[in-house]
């Protein structure tokens, strides 16, 4: 689809435009649909990325992603061309042309025929049926990329785009895309998406990504997202785009965010996109990490050759998605706790919004527990994610399992435990079999790079109490003042008695000090660990001082700086995401620049998510 516009989209202005310029308007898109209307109803590709969803790429390049009870797309895509004089001699003629890898005259990545005219030149001429680089040949050294690619020439006036597809099932629910300006266009071209969900929000996501030798990471992206409600019941998706190139100096790659349309500034060189799809906020960020992966391609170890668009070959634990049984029980209070024992050889991918019952989702749960064989137990608070959330923080959860240690990798031994506070009558009465009907024995569970896999499910009889289970009692042994930790969260943000960082998680010697000051912090595990109130209010009535702190990520991100008694930032010691422990870091008293700073007394500020602490510190030359 392709859209004549003014500066932002129509939808949004509020002027008249006077009448002449209506009439030049109408005929200019009178022009683009009669050149393009006799085939932008045709499907070139069409795929299911996750069931009830819908995929396709209609043959003027439009991306369209919609189910059959949305009463409009979920998604979709068009080029946003500012009016203006067509210069003489441009094409507005569209193209398509299809191709993959491996390729005769495509060849690429580590192939000795990459190079395919033999002209010293990679990829210099794009498959859009022109002779890009003037040695009189056609589409005769381009880059076939992806088992599927589509390549869309527009028209030079106008713009292209390629859309890459690989056959492999991790990538199913993700449409790579390559937009770029035509050479002849005049003034700005843009890629635009319009979400049928929230407003688009921008956010930076932390999810984790297995090497092929098993060892794990975790790696962080910029992503813009939107919630839709499109599909039945209460169950609806997540829409994730990343731009997976860095922003060029004329601004090729930079966006514009107006409520649901998402706008990617183009110029002549092309510019990599995901679009993600996922059932869940998890399965969203694993998603978005992989596709920058993806991007990232592969370098060789040998050479340090790196090639970008070759899909790194994934390890044995990733691809073996087996998941055990799985024990429930329900203490007095009603809440469910889920466990399954792992014996090793794969990793981790049970989604924790993700499970259900009979044809009941849980939700999320309020709790993830790890209990490693001949290990202690740690535990991670997880909530639902919400586009509200998300458009107050700028900030995702981060992957739950990055913070429990060796849970994060392979050939892993212990327990795993996922428990519910509310779960819903229904729910309660499946498992236990009320109103006439058997018990429930079986349960789907979602996975976050995968198809839900269905495992038994039976009643946890080794609990001291048959409806109590022991780490359930544990976990709500005062449930008179103790919440969910979406409640906790509630709490600490009240405006009854905010708190801050306790001032002793930071420590500061020698101070003063003339050479080197080492700062030493400590990210706390529990509420009464992170935090002071002032004497006078206290903490809120109903917060758990032995509850794991609420971080926005799972886990928090950390950084400690250096401010002027004016209240001048100076330097940036350490940021990051980290785990409960100790860091140290150190200040030589020079600023970001490394010019020495005068003597005198200085702040040292530590955050951790929007909560914070200073230290005054004093320096001696």
């Amino acid at each position: 689809m392709i859209r004549q516009t003014s500066a932002s989209p129509a939808t949004h202005c509020g002027c008249q435009l006077p009448y002449p310029v209506l009439i030049g308007l109408g005929l200019v898109l009178l022009v683009a649909a009669a050149a393009l209307g006799a085939t932008s109803t045709e499907v070139l590709r069409q795929v299911q990325p996750l069931p009830g969803l819908t995929a396709r790429i209609m043959a003027d390049g439009t991306l369209l992603l919609d189910t059959p009870t949305a009463d409009e797309p979920v998604l979709i895509s068009s080029f946003q061309v500012t009016p203006g004089r067509r210069r003489p001699g441009t094409d507005s003629v569209p193209r398509v042309a299809r191709a993959q890898e491996g390729d005769a005259s495509g060849q690429r990545g580590f192939s000795d025929r990459a190079d395919d005219d033999l002209d010293g030149w990679l990829n210099e001429d794009p498959l859009d049926g022109r002779d890009n680089d003037g040695d009189g040949l056609v589409d005769e050294d381009y880059a076939a990329i992806s088992d599927d690619m589509l390549a869309f020439d527009l028209g030079s006036a106008i713009g292209r785009i390629e859309y890459y597809s690989w056959a492999h099932p991790h990538l199913q629910p993700m449409i790579f895309a390559a937009p770029g300006a035509g050479k002849d266009a005049v003034g700005p071209v843009t890629w635009q998406l319009l979400t049928a969900g929230s407003d688009w929000v921008e956010t930076e996501v932390r999810g984790l990504h297995h090497q092929v030798t098993g060892r794990h990471e975790v790696l962080t992206t910029s992503a813009y997202v939107s919630r839709v409600d499109a599909r039945a019941g209460d169950e609806a998706l997540w829409l994730g785009v990343a731009v997976l190139d860095e922003p060029a100096d004329d601004g090729t790659g930079r966006t514009i965010l107006d409520h649901r349309y998402l706008s990617i500034r183009l110029g002549a060189e092309p510019v990599a996109v995901a679009v993600v799809v996922a059932d869940t906020w998890l399965g969203l960020v694993r998603r978005l990490t992989e596709a920058a992966v993806v991007r990232t391609g592969v370098t060789d170890p040998v050479s340090g050759r790196s090639v970008p668009w070759v899909v790194p070959p994934r390890c044995n634990g990733c691809r073996n998605l087996e998941t055990s049984d799985f024990l429930w029980s329900l203490d007095r209070q009603g809440h469910l706790t889920l466990t399954s024992r792992l014996s090793g050889g794969s990793a981790l991918q049970i989604d924790p919004d993700g499970f259900r019952i009979g044809e009941l989702l849980l939700g999320s749960a309020d709790q993830i527990l790890w209990q490693p064989k001949g290990g202690d137990e740690i535990g991670v608070g997880w909530y639902t994610m919400e586009p509200g959330r998300l458009a107050r923080t700028g900030l995702g959860l981060a992957d739950p399992y990055a913070g429990l240690g060796s849970l994060a990798g392979h050939e892993v031994q212990g327990t795993i435990s996922y428990l519910f506070r509310t779960p819903s009558p229904r729910v309660r009465a499946l498992l236990v079999g009320e109103r006439g009907n058997r018990p429930t024995t079986t349960i789907e569970v979602g996975q976050v790079n995968g198809p839900g896999v269905v495992r038994n499910l039976e009643p946890d009889v080794s609990a001291a109490d048959p409806v109590r289970s022991a780490l359930a009692l544990a976990l709500t042994a005062n449930e008179d003042t103790r919440t969910s930790p979406g409640d906790q969260e509630r709490l600490l943000r009240s405006e009854q008695g905010p708190p801050i960082l306790d001032p002793d998680l930071l420590h500061g010697w020698p101070n003063p000090f003339r050479d080197v000051i080492s700062l030493r912090l400590r990210v706390p595990a529990t509420v009464g660990e992170a935090f002071v109130w002032d004497k006078s209010s206290g903490p809120p009535a109903g917060l758990d001082p032995s509850a794991p702190v609420p971080w926005q990520g799972g886990q928090p991100t950390v950084s400690i700086k250096i401010y002027s008694l004016s209240g001048r930032e100076l330097r940036t010691l350490h940021e990051g995401l980290h785990a409960t422990g100790e860091i140290t870091v150190r200040w030589d008293g020079s600023d970001a620049f490394g010019r020495k700073v005068a003597s005198g007394t200085y702040f040292c500020k530590l955050q951790m998510d929007d909560w914070s602490t200073t230290r005054r510190i004093v320096f001696m030359r």
